[in-house]
């Protein structure tokens, strides 16, 4: 009996240093376990990404993948050579310049595919998948309109250079309207003429235009239809906003911004708003009031929304109806489309883009291999950024311990190389004295 109860004092005893020593010294539970608050799609290097609510576009050269959230929904697979892309929420378009083809997606699949006979150098796709692209052949350019099936319904051929170079198009949110931007130089006078044709009242005398706007001195190179039937011009110089009313009848300026400043970005927030990215201010022009730096976030009708200045150099801004983010180098800020700030991130590796997905909570990063998906919070900034560092650090790690074998290698390479001729030099010697010895 008493052996028994000194046998449970010693199991006692044993627990109770035990718990002394856990609490003391607990063990590691976190060192080992990778940071998971993210959900990660891997890529290729090249690819390119669009996100519209929870889908994510990924293309390049080879093909295209969509995914809803992290789940894989289509893959088609194809070839081009210099590879772009338009975008309508959930609508993308594909082509590859001077190509002959041009395919068209919504977030479910392929819509419908473009195989024309010439060169096809631009292109544009609206919300409903209806698409317009320019083609040019040895002495002409064309402007062809296809609808939702790819069906052909307009087309402006054999425009020459007199009349000037089509630039630019872009279809109405209701496919009523098309608008194209022609590009005329006579006499050293650039010239920009936008032209807004009806598509439901086709009328083959006049080409059914029922807007014109000169730009002189200006290249109008970006155009677009905006909600509450307005459409943006913007140019090197200024931007107006045309308002069209009595059933494409009509079509007005109702505003136009002058730039004393270089415009370095643009980028749309959907259709209800763009953010112009300012630079420097032009030499010839007043002192401008908006600094180097500055993002002007403006609503559909050319009013100011929110204006956001920065010290350091925006390299580039990253944009979508759910807000706005701009980046400085590998610092990347987030804001609302009402300009109020949301976020900081500080990368700790090169990354191509960040963009905010399907709400102003969540976000995701491109680099060069993957897609990383996480809410934004600060825990999981603070972990990503962390992560994005131990990997930094295993790469170097891998490129010094690469180096040193390299080092290594060749160091003993000469040691052999270097042994080897004196061996046989001083055998080559020894023989010749001999000889020589003999020969005596």
């Amino acid at each position: 009996m008493k052996n028994i109860n000194k046998i449970i004092l010693l199991v006692i005893a044993f627990f109770i240093i035990f718990v002394i020593m856990f609490f003391q010294n607990p063990p590691d539970l976190t060192t080992k376990k990778e940071f998971t608050n993210y959900e990660k799609i891997d890529i290729n290097s090249g690819e390119k990404v669009y996100t519209y609510k929870d889908y994510i576009y990924v293309y390049g050269k080879n093909g295209i993948k969509i995914y809803q959230n992290k789940e894989e929904v289509f893959f088609e697979s194809f070839s081009t050579e210099d590879t772009y892309a338009t975008f309508a929420q959930d609508k993308i378009s594909i082509g590859d310049r001077n190509g002959k083809i041009l395919k068209v997606f919504n977030s479910k699949g392929s819509l419908y595919s473009i195989n024309h006979t010439n060169n096809i150098i631009s292109s544009t796709v609206n919300k409903n998948g209806y698409s317009a692209i320019i083609s040019k052949t040895n002495s002409f350019y064309e402007v062809l309109v296809f609808d939702s099936e790819g069906n052909e319904i307009f087309t402006l051929s054999n425009i020459s250079y007199k009349e000037g170079i089509p630039i630019a198009v872009s279809i109405s949110e209701d496919n009523s309207a098309l608008a194209v931007s022609f590009l005329k130089i006579d006499n050293a006078i650039m010239e920009s003429n936008i032209s807004i044709y009806s598509l439901n009242q086709i009328d083959t005398e006049n080409n059914s235009v029922f807007g014109a706007f000169k730009k002189i001195n200006q290249m109008a190179g970006i155009i677009k239809f905006l909600d509450n039937n307005n459409f943006l011009i913007l140019s090197e110089q200024e931007f107006s906003i045309i308002s069209i009313k009595a059933k494409y009848k009509d079509a007005k300026e109702i505003i136009k911004v002058p730039f004393k400043n270089k415009i370095n970005f643009i980028s749309f927030l959907g259709n209800n708003a763009f953010a112009l990215g300012y630079g420097k201010t032009y030499f010839f022009n007043e002192e401008s009031n908006i600094p180097e730096n500055t993002i002007i976030i403006y609503n559909s009708n050319g009013g100011k929304i929110a204006q956001i200045f920065e010290q350091k150099n925006i390299t580039n801004i990253y944009s979508n109806e759910n807000g706005i983010i701009f980046c400085e180098d590998r610092l990347f800020k987030g804001y609302s489309a009402s300009g109020n700030k949301i976020f900081e991130y500080q990368a700790t590796q090169d990354i191509k883009s960040m963009q905010f997905f399907n709400s102003k909570d969540k976000a995701f990063i491109v680099t060069e291999n993957d897609i990383k998906i996480f809410k934004i919070n600060k825990k999981n900034i603070m972990n990503l950024q962390e992560k994005e560092t131990q990997n930094n650090n295993k790469t170097e790690a891998t490129t010094e311990k690469n180096k040193e074998d390299k080092t290594e290698s060749t160091t003993e390479k000469n040691k052999e190389d270097k042994t080897e001729p004196t061996t046989e030099k001083n055998k080559e010697d020894k023989t010749e004295s001999t000889t020589n010895k003999n020969n005596i």
